[in-house]
């Protein structure tokens, strides 16, 4: 089976959710599950970019999938981050579309979950999301 875990922010440091989302991964892995990481990409001054030891077959890929709306510093920030989002959004959609990927495990309830939704349309695989108590 192909899963993706997507966890957006998860090279911006480790908190226990990131911990859990690679013992995770890894455990799939040793079960013979293809498994993907789908994550955004840090920002140039992110304080922490490394994660918990991840299996060398996980596959990672990372989008710019910051949401527009998170402190804009002004409405071309928005248009501009919008922008951003769409281009990385059709990318992903052709990187999954060519892997086949089965489920989608949505780390944490945010815009993504629109983008995910329509997708799972097109590509027909599964979403499983987890809430948290922020939600």
């Amino acid at each position: 089976m192909k899963i993706a875990y997507w966890n957006r922010g998860i090279f911006r440091g480790q908190g226990g959710a990131e911990v859990c989302a690679a013992q995770l991964l890894n455990a799939l892995c040793r079960r013979g599950e293809t498994c993907f990481l789908l994550a955004h990409c840090p920002d140039k001054n992110a304080a922490g970019t490394a994660i918990q030891d991840l299996d060398d077959r996980i596959t990672v890929y990372q989008g710019h999938f910051a949401n527009p709306l998170d402190n804009p510093t002004g409405p071309f920030d928005v248009v501009a981050r919008s922008v951003r989002y769409l281009f990385s959004s059709m990318a992903l959609l052709v990187w999954l579309s060519r892997r086949r990927v089965q489920v989608i495990h949505l780390h944490f309830v945010n815009l993504d979950v629109l983008l995910l939704l329509a997708f799972k349309r097109l590509l027909g695989y599964r979403l499983v999301v987890t809430f948290h108590g922020m939600e």
